[in-house]
């Protein structure tokens, strides 16, 4: 009975939850420094008498099994929960947390690299290059209904373009 009274003890404090920024972000997964979540965890806790360790699971937080080994480059999924258990150190007392994992794209921006002026024979290009953000791209000028993976739109008439 004693077991169960903790473990539900345990279920009700443990109602922290946050969210953590990717890395990086790509299709195939996304990679967290999941360490940069412990100043928050800790709040007034001195980090010298505290253990921070993730989980994936609340139950395997509880427990204190099966922990992330690489808790600065995991690789996770946007939405994901990852669970924190807090130990002190001094007291052995500890607390669960949970938090989501977010992947924020970077900003992507098409700079114009190469224009090439229409001639008599409608031979104008524009060739679109990107910056900032991961992944492959297609390019499409808007209102032609033009699409390219490689960002080079050629034999164009004059007049003006967006990608």
């Amino acid at each position: 009975m004693k077991k169960l009274l903790l473990i539900l003890l345990l279920l009700v404090k443990t109602a922290f939850f946050g969210q953590i920024s990717s890395l990086n972000s790509d299709c195939s997964g996304n990679t967290f420094n999941l360490n940069s979540k412990i100043p928050e965890l800790l709040v007034n806790q001195n980090p010298n008498n505290s253990t921070v360790t993730f989980y994936l699971t609340f139950f395997d937080a509880v427990a204190m099994t099966n922990p992330i080994v690489n808790a600065s480059a995991f690789v996770g999924t946007n939405g994901q929960e990852i669970y924190a258990n807090v130990q002190n150190n001094v007291n052995g007392l500890s607390s669960q947390y949970g938090f989501s994992l977010v992947v924020t794209n970077s900003n992507l921006v098409v700079t114009t690299a190469i224009i090439s002026p229409v001639t008599c024979t409608n031979g104008g290009t524009i060739q679109a290059s990107p910056s900032g953000g991961s992944g492959n791209y297609t390019y499409t000028l808007l209102y032609y209904g033009m699409s390219s993976p490689s960002g080079l739109f050629s034999n164009l008439n004059a007049g003006n373009y967006t990608i």
